[in-house]
């Protein structure tokens, strides 16, 4: 299978277990039956996706998403791709974030009216974060609904 998909990457501070879960949380009102890394995601052991802040961050690890076992079927086949329904499969690519400071091109905060282009974010300890979805989330509907789970995910304590 040739790698589709479209990635979005996020930096997050800190072990992105808890998002994980927080997610799986989001997604089992609309995808009852979803399965994550092939298994049914109300038996799910999410410390068994636990990564190694300490880990050298050469490779990533994965987290995989999918409505069901024919979605996870469909995927093998056709890889990140939208099925009759309009859905797909998507996945988690996380490890290690070393570069402790980003530095922001664009941030607008509209609260407190505060433009936060051209400073840095420091973060000691995260992970680079890669959301792949079907298609882009700017102009695909499924792709759109599944980065917002994920963002409002993060939200959530």
């Amino acid at each position: 299978m040739d790698f589709s998909g479209y990635a979005t990457d996020f930096v997050l501070a800190g072990s992105p277990v808890d998002l994980f879960r927080r997610l799986s949380s989001r997604l089992h009102s609309t995808w009852p039956a979803h399965l994550l890394n092939g298994m049914d995601h109300r038996s799910f052991d999410f410390a068994s996706i636990a990564p190694d802040i300490r880990g050298d961050g050469s490779e990533s690890d994965i987290a995989t998403f999918a409505r069901d076992a024919a979605m996870e079927d469909f995927w093998e086949e056709h890889g990140y791709s939208l099925d009759s329904s309009g859905e797909g499969p998507f996945a988690i690519f996380y490890k290690p974030f070393r570069a402790f400071s980003l530095r922001v091109d664009k941030g607008f905060q509209e609260a407190g009216e505060i433009d936060w282009g051209g400073s840095f974010v420091l973060i000691p300890e995260g992970f680079h974060l890669s959301l792949v979805t079907p298609d882009d989330p700017s102009s695909g509907s499924f792709s759109g609904w599944v980065r917002r789970q994920f963002v409002e995910s993060l939200s959530e304590t």
